[in-house]
């Protein structure tokens, strides 16, 4: 009896196999095979925040053109009221015309806290639609998910529904917890996060809901996570720039010649005691992609801002003098400028700008030479998806580096071009600010120039021809 028992149970047990197995095979042709099924560009985007470790600032019922715009910061970032991570002392209501609010019902005030994803660093500005009344303020408390120092900012309250412009901050690429703290009867709707000029991670074609992931989209958006688009190979000859085509702004007034006042090449820039605040013209012959390198000793740190808006830091470094990668952007054919702050003991001696090759062939042959073979052109496997989404997690410390915040700004000692800086700068060869005065004691921090005009050891590389 008990071997027909167990006979029995095994026969269920292969029974509820078997039954199981046909259901599931059943649903494959409804609902597809996870494994086998095309990827799309929300499910990428959202790959891409996680390799970036960035996903957990976004729910998983989050909208795709929530999870796009992550990514692409073309536009202010906006949270209505009730999308937030936690609240205490405030209740969420609805108005006649649909609008939801949290308003704060605890006397002692209350407080909303909103995850945030930032992509790229930058100075990044906040708002809010509130109401209350103009006697009383709010407070944000912007801090890092690894619990560093909070920043705080204040701001008035209007007594009617309207927009606050409350500060800006600048941001590394992290996720973020923005606490906003209101006192009792105050309304909050809106919070927004409006961005700086940003290189945006997005297909060649942009994002679109319903599209398949291609190859050519996982080549160029994972190039652009990692900020890495200098990697691309040159289209053209560099455009070159030396220290002596700057005009200081801001700093303290020392020379800014090298041991050999003859050469245009030895000229250097440097920080001095209290940084220097300094800003070049650039004249771009054709649209395109370019990426702009310092021949500079970063090690008091270095903050670049291209036409006043595009934002880039090099975070002090023990390293010496080499070409550094500052920044890649998309610049109009015409003139556009180039700021910097350079932080105390830093040293900028030449910047070049170079024109990318940007076609979806030139950033799959670039990844492969950093180590990622994508496959053949068509839609991206799941498994290629995947390996890409690795990529960008292992390469990201890497690439990104350790964020140091922002330089701070150099003392306002030199005298600042009065108006818009960029009107009155000096062409290439013309005399630098300041003349021809010898070397502060201490002499040029990058040595004794060689035949070319750099340190010691060390070369620069070949120009590279124009592409016909």
């Amino acid at each position: 009896m008990k071997r027909v028992h167990k006979r029995r149970r095994r026969s269920r047990s292969h029974f509820l196999i078997l039954t199981t197995a046909a259901v599931v095979a059943g649903l494959v042709p409804l609902y597809g095979d996870p494994r086998q099924s095309p990827v799309t560009h929300p499910e990428w985007a959202r790959m891409v925040l996680r390799g970036l470790d960035l996903e957990e600032a976004l729910a998983p019922s989050t909208r795709a053109s929530h999870v796009f715009s992550a990514l692409s910061w073309r536009e202010s970032l906006a949270y209505p009221a009730g999308h937030y991570l936690r609240s205490a002392g405030m209740e969420l209501h609805e108005r006649a015309d649909g609008t939801r609010l949290l308003t704060v019902v605890d006397p002692i005030g209350g407080e909303a806290t909103y995850h945030m994803a930032v992509v790229r660093g930058g100075t990044y500005r906040f708002r809010a639609r509130v109401s209350g009344t103009s006697e009383l303020s709010g407070h944000v408390m912007v801090d890092e998910r690894s619990g560093g120092l909070a920043q705080r900012m204040s701001f008035g309250l209007p007594a009617d529904p309207g927009w606050v412009d409350i500060g800006a901050r600048h941001l590394d690429p992290g996720v973020y917890y923005a606490s906003f703290q209101l006192p009792e009867g105050c309304d909050l709707e809106y919070v927004e996060l409006a961005p700086p000029c940003l290189n945006p991670v997005e297909p060649l074609g942009g994002w679109r809901p319903t599209s398949v992931a291609h190859v050519y989209d996982v080549a160029v958006t994972t190039l652009q996570a990692l900020d890495m688009e200098h990697e691309l190979p040159p289209a053209a000859t560099p455009i070159e720039h030396g220290a002596e085509d700057f005009v200081v702004i801001a700093g303290e007034p020392e020379p800014l010649l090298a041991s050999a006042p003859e050469r245009l090449d030895a000229y250097w820039l440097r920080g001095g005691a209290s940084g220097r605040e300094a800003i070049l013209k650039i004249d771009i012959p054709t649209d395109g992609l370019y990426s702009v390198y310092a021949f500079a000793d970063v090690r008091g740190g270095q903050s670049w801002t291209a036409d006043g808006c595009q934002k880039a830091v090099l975070c002090p470094s023990n390293e010496p003098p080499r070409w550094w990668p500052v920044l890649s952007n998309r610049f109009d054919a015409g003139t556009h400028s180039l700021a910097v702050n350079v932080g105390p003991g830093s040293v900028v001696q030449r910047v070049r700008i170079v024109k990318k090759k940007d076609s979806p062939l030139d950033y799959i042959a670039t990844l492969e030479s950093l180590g990622l073979e994508l496959g053949e052109a068509g839609p991206i496997t799941r498994p290629k998806a995947v390996e890409a989404m690795e990529f960008i997690g292992g390469k990201r410390a890497e690439a990104w580096g350790e964020f140091c915040g922002d330089i701070p700004p150099a003392d306002s000692l030199g005298a600042r071009v009065a108006g818009d800086p960029s009107a009155s700068i000096q062409g290439p060869g013309s005399p630098p600010p300041f003349g021809g005065n010898p070397l502060p004691p201490g002499g040029n921090p990058l040595g004794p120039p060689s035949e070319d005009g750099l340190p010691p050891g060390i070369t620069l590389p070949p120009a590279s021809p124009v592409i016909p």
